[in-house]
């Protein structure tokens, strides 16, 4: 029981008497304090909340129902949703945040992620530019300024564009099967495509290292040879 004059709020006082009231712990409150001292606070906004939202993503946090919002684009959480650092993100704004970006197409990469020449790039976007094909975790090789006279037609193009300093493709490589095939030269021995990744060169000629041989005993000259008065290779052996 109450005396008219003592029926007051705890918090502010205000005479309750003929008016809607709380109580908390045998202690009268107006509806207003009630709410502002009891009722959970917005996570977003810091305001009390009559209607809650929770999430298991940030446990004993609430929300209004319109301030349980993306925190970069601000539309209303539906589904998948991320948190960083307590704050909420959806799936499409995530994505662009966070995840690493194609140097190829620029867009957020989501499933594996291929590291190379400098960049981060889907497996598909990292690929030959002659063939398309999708180079993963094989070899390739960047497209050479400077290419041998027997390289293809296209190649040649190709490492012209790179000395005027154009873009031939993003990323700028071939596969090892397209390098071999265009780009890689022909022995000055046995007129063969050189398909080894290193090669002899002499007098502006490409060799197999199999094929670059002394003229007297014909076993592979190497690196360390002479050159005779007559203009033949002559291995160390015998000099």
């Amino acid at each position: 029981s109450w005396h008219s004059e003592c029926f007051k709020c705890a918090a502010c006082h205000m005479q309750l008497e003929g008016q809607h009231f709380r109580h908390h712990e045998a202690r009268p409150f107006c509806e207003a304090c009630h709410l502002n001292t009891f009722a959970p606070k917005c996570h977003a906004c810091a305001k009390p909340c009559t209607e809650v939202i929770t999430s298991a993503a940030l446990p004993g946090k609430s929300w209004h129902p319109a301030c349980f919002a993306c925190e970069q684009c601000h539309k209303i959480l539906e589904g998948s949703f991320f948190n960083k650092q307590e704050k909420l993100f959806c799936e499409s704004c995530h994505d662009l945040k966070f995840l690493p970006r194609c140097k190829a197409c620029s867009q957020p990469i989501k499933g594996p992620v291929i590291s190379a020449l400098c960049g981060k790039w889907h497996s598909p976007c990292f690929k030959c530019v002659f063939c398309s094909r999708e180079i993963g975790t094989s070899k390739f090789h960047e497209i050479p300024k400077k290419v041998p006279s027997t390289a293809s037609p296209k190649a040649v193009a190709a490492a012209a564009a790179m000395v005027r300093g154009e873009v031939v493709g993003v990323p700028n490589i071939v596969c090892l099967s397209c390098y071999q095939s265009d780009f890689s030269p022909t022995c000055g021995g046995c007129s063969a495509t050189i398909f080894e990744e290193t090669w002899h060169v002499y007098n502006e000629k490409a060799f197999h290292h199999a094929c670059f041989k002394c003229e007297k005993c014909s076993k592979p000259a190497g690196t360390a040879f002479y050159v005779d008065s007559q203009k033949r290779v002559i291995c160390k052996s015998c000099i």
